[in-house]
């Protein structure tokens, strides 16, 4: 499971997140990065990012600092989903 507690720091919100979306230019939730290598990261940009993915990998995930450690074919299927639960991902 993602260690939840490193980003107690950052206080951003889903509400902030909404708010801010309400303001202004759209807020990224979800930045994956890929190169064309063998494994991509997906990084979580605020505090209601990072719950949800310590919510939804398991224990035998890997982690890059605060970014999951995917593999490409998981990549794909992985954005979808964080899209369909309302978060905005950038590729």
């Amino acid at each position: 499971m993602a260690n939840y507690d490193d980003w107690k720091a950052d206080d951003t919100t889903w509400e902030d997140r909404q708010a801010r979306e309400q303001d202004g230019p759209v807020v990224v939730d979800f930045v994956a990065t890929w190169d064309g290598g063998s494994l991509a990261l997906v990084e979580p940009r605020h505090n209601a990012a990072a719950k949800w993915l310590a919510d939804h990998v398991g224990p035998e995930s890997q982690w890059w600092g605060r970014s999951l450690v995917v593999e490409p074919r998981y990549l794909e299927p992985l954005l979808a989903r964080l899209e369909e639960d309302g978060f905005r991902t950038e590729l």
